[in-house]
């Protein structure tokens, strides 16, 4: 069974190109400002849709290496995915700069493990050395590439010693969407993406996130085919591998503070 939230994107993209620019420019800036909001429980959901299959699956993505490990969901949006990884045991805090989506998260999701925070994360109230880890998923993408610097410097600041952003943005050479959403100040290539991290942050490893089906890559002039049909998609059409880093829609990396390599 499709959600409301597919037919209606679905209905979306029958509806002239000219129509869709003018509600990404003027309409949706009313709504959440490209927030998610999931309500379900990410261990037990139903989507078939790629936009949340592709959020939940970053969530899921990064848990395993954030056992042990006092965290911050670095613009969490309404909370959905810090809820989950709090669900799984990590001890969290979820910011985001919209006062709605914390009100929203606040109420909706309550654990002992779990706080929620409204800040702007370019300059945060929390001290030095504060996190082992930082998680930002779809976030650096909204800055300009002056602003984009001083979050990373923001974030090397709150890690501890060694601590560890796990961090994503599509990826501008490869994702169809590129150049069309508003509330994209600047989207990244490969090596921008990597060269930008290398001035403040240790690369540990890169990951990419892709479509898949029957096993096989989707290639980019073949994604947006893929994303607009009407197949009922599951996690298994979604990978994060480390091959192919270069070539999904997503970039991802992990990085580390190293106080010898980046004083």
């Amino acid at each position: 069974m499709r959600s409301a939230a597919e037919k209606t994107r679905k209905i979306f993209r029958m509806l002239p190109f000219s129509v869709q620019t003018f509600m990404r420019r003027y309409v949706f800036r009313w709504l959440w400002a490209e927030r998610l909001e999931i309500e379900e429980d990410l261990d037990h959901h139903h989507f078939t849709d790629s936009v949340a299959l592709a959020h939940i699956a970053r969530y899921k993505w990064v848990l395993p290496f954030l056992t042990g490990k006092y965290c911050l969901d670095d613009g969490c949006g309404t909370g959905y995915g810090t809820n989950y990884l709090s669900k799984h045991g990590i001890r969290i805090v979820g910011l985001d700069n919209s006062r709605r989506a914390i009100k929203h998260a606040r109420q909706r999701f309550r654990a002992d493990n779990l706080e929620f925070a409204w800040a702007n994360a370019l300059h945060t109230d929390f001290p030095d050395d504060c996190f082992d880890a930082v998680l930002s998923f779809e976030v650096i993408e909204h800055l300009s590439p002056q602003d984009q610097r001083t979050y990373l410097r923001e974030a090397r600041r709150i890690l501890r010693k060694e601590g560890q952003l796990y961090i994503g943005t599509p990826n501008r050479n490869a994702n169809p969407l590129t150049g069309f959403n508003p509330y994209h100040k600047k989207e990244l290539s490969f090596s921008e993406f990597q060269t930008m991290l290398e001035d403040y942050f240790t690369i540990k490893q890169h990951h990419t996130q892709a479509f898949i089906i029957d096993g096989t890559f989707i290639e980019k002039d073949l994604q947006e085919q893929f994303k607009s049909a009407d197949i009922a998609l599951s996690e298994d059409n979604i990978l994060i591998t480390r091959d192919m880093s270069r070539l999904g829609f997503e970039l991802l990396a992990i990085c580390q503070k190293d106080p010898t390599t980046h004083p």
